[in-house]
């Protein structure tokens, strides 16, 4: 199967890393992060936006549309410009340090830029056995579903020799896979510890 332009998800990832079945899977999820769908919040190029406030109501448990309109209003400071193109990726460490302090909540704000360079698989997965989504913004994901796009990754699997992430991509309420090795090396992941 051709996976150029499509998702890999549940129903399909088997069949792209070539295993009968998704249960020979090694990894980790971290529960409790909310799937929040861009187009319930009424604004176009909001993917980084909808990827903070689902850290952010983790780690708050407070309703999605409060925390959004906060993140709005601190991202407006930032250059977010939905009209255009979004959210500068370099901007996102610092709204999210901005939430934090208005949320009270007591973490830092952290970010690695370039993939291979400034974090690599071993970081995600990591972050991740320690119970910490994170926000991944990238060019392209090499299949070329996603452009230009930020996600929040709940999980990494590695299975097949393939090193895949599990993400909530903010179009879809379940999760969907991207293959790490394949993602663009313009990418960034930003995170709270």
């Amino acid at each position: 199967m051709d996976y150029k332009k499509k998702r890999l998800s549940k129903d399909n990832v088997a069949e792209y890393i070539g295993k009968s079945s998704a249960d020979a899977f090694a990894g980790k999820t971290v529960p409790g992060v909310p799937a929040l769908l861009q187009k319930d919040f009424g604004q176009r190029n909001n993917c980084t936006i909808c990827s903070i406030t689902a850290l952010l109501c983790f780690y708050t448990k407070k309703e999605p549309r409060t925390i959004y309109d906060l993140v709005v209003m601190k991202a407006g400071r930032l250059f977010f410009r939905p009209q255009h193109r979004g959210t500068n990726p370099f901007a996102i460490r610092w709204i999210m340090f901005r939430c934090t302090r208005a949320l009270r909540v007591k973490k830092s704000s952290r970010a690695g830029y370039l993939k291979g360079i400034g974090f690599g698989f071993n970081k995600v997965k990591t972050l991740i056995k320690r119970g910490a989504p994170m926000i991944l913004s990238f060019h392209h994901d090499g299949n070329r579903y996603y452009r230009s796009h930020s996600v929040t990754v709940v999980g990494y699997a590695e299975c097949g020799g393939k090193k895949l992430l599990e993400i909530l991509d903010n179009w879809n309420d379940t999760p969907s896979y991207i293959d790490y090795d394949r993602l663009s090396v313009f990418s960034s992941i930003n995170y709270l510890q």
